[in-house]
């Protein structure tokens, strides 16, 4: 049975690797094996990782504060040569806002309905005088 395994299983079965006692001479480091498991580039060795995150979580909301004012100007900006510019204001709150633009929607409408009623009306005088002309 032991001739059917092949030469190769056959060398493993007897050798070096059966032996008990053998010890390697060439120990094998594996990449990063040698770095502590809690040290890295960056960190504080006083401080702790919460303390860490903490401060950085402050520091994204303070940006983010930023970036918000800055986007708020730009849309009042924006907005101001729109003609809807003065509806926005900090103190609303959204509700609010979208409320003042339905107003102010259903007041542009109401004007583009009266101004195409006399539109209307100026065309018909228009075809009455071509109507007189060809006659």
């Amino acid at each position: 049975m032991r001739k059917s395994k092949g030469a190769a299983s056959a060398a493993v079965d007897t050798g070096l690797f059966n032996d008990a006692g053998y010890k390697s001479t060439n120990t094998v480091a594996f990449r990063g094996q040698d770095k502590g498991a809690l040290q890295s580039l960056g960190n504080n060795p006083n401080g702790s990782v919460e303390d860490e995150y903490i401060g950085n979580l402050q520091q994204q909301v303070h940006f983010m504060d930023l970036e918000l004012k800055i986007l708020k100007e730009k849309v009042v900006d924006d907005e101001k040569n729109a003609g809807i510019g003065s509806l926005f204001d900090d103190e609303k709150t959204s509700h609010q806002h979208i409320q003042l633009l339905k107003v102010k929607y259903m007041e542009m409408r109401k004007n583009f309905e009266k101004q195409s009623q006399d539109l209307g009306k100026k065309k018909m005088e228009v075809i009455g005088q071509q109507l007189i002309y060809n006659s």
